[in-house]
């Protein structure tokens, strides 16, 4: 007998167990559609997959007309892992099954993923007429969401269309559709990329650089110059200021 047909939580179950005078119980790896839950002695408790368990609780508190907050009270979730889990791995037909959605979820993490703009040539062309017309990807993303709220075929995220424009030999994409991007580069440049190699004031002096006397202002003559941008680098101003006198030079500029 499950805990879920006496109408309690895990939890609640095992204590009415342990009071009983019970044994200690050591519960199975549970396997549906292939699917083994995790070990109760591998990591369970605290883990960030739902287990085959917790989505029992979940069909058993959804057919009770519990909501989400108490749901995952019970199971020691927060509302919102239910809620996304529901909103997830929900059937076609509107219910919420656990071994369904167990099965679900574990095919839905299979690496490597294909691009969904893979098989989708429909989706590719209004993405491509939507660029075409200057939209970013992010713009995209929400108005395909707000257009398709049904037809999860037809919804993609921003990070997706990025990934298809810049990986080569995808093909979902013309190539030129990356030019229309707001950071108008033909791929990506990696966090850990030194940014600073192609400058050319790579080799200037900084400031921590300059000379003690410089610095405490004790020598008449050392100057600090710096240069202001106005909008869209139409026009700029550059400054000169004495280290010793602090007297401030303006020189304008024309671009």
């Amino acid at each position: 007998m499950s805990a879920a047909s006496l109408g309690a939580s895990i939890n609640t179950a095992s204590v009415w167990w342990q009071q009983s005078g019970g044994m200690a119980l050591k519960a199975p790896r549970s396997v549906v559609g292939g699917v083994a839950d995790p070990a109760p002695d591998g990591g369970v408790e605290g883990s960030r997959l739902l287990t085959l368990a917790e989505r029992a609780m979940i069909q058993f508190g959804r057919r009770k007309g519990l909501s989400y907050a108490e749901i995952g009270r019970e199971i020691g979730r927060n509302k919102s892992v239910v809620w996304r889990e529901v909103n997830r791995n929900t059937s076609p037909d509107g219910v919420y099954y656990a071994s369904v959605a167990h099965t679900k979820a574990h095919q839905a993490r299979h690496r490597p993923k294909r691009l969904k703009l893979v098989d989708n040539a429909a989706l590719c062309e209004l993405i491509e007429v939507w660029m075409d017309d200057g939209w970013s990807p992010r713009l995209i993303s929400s108005m395909l969401a707000h257009y398709y709220a049904g037809d999860e075929t037809m919804q993609v995220s921003h990070e997706t269309i990025y990934q298809a424009l810049y990986v080569q030999t995808r093909g979902e994409l013309r190539a030129d559709l990356a030019k229309k991007l707001s950071t108008k580069r033909t791929k990506r440049v990696p966090h850990s990329t030194d940014r600073t190699s192609n400058s050319p004031y790579k080799d200037a002096l900084k400031i921590s650089q300059r000379p003690a006397e410089a610095a405490d202002r004790a020598v008449p003559g050392h100057w600090e110059g710096d240069l202001i941008l106005g909008a869209n680098n139409a026009s700029a101003i550059g400054t000169l200021v004495s280290r010793s006198f602090r007297r401030c030079t303006l020189l304008t500029i024309c671009v």
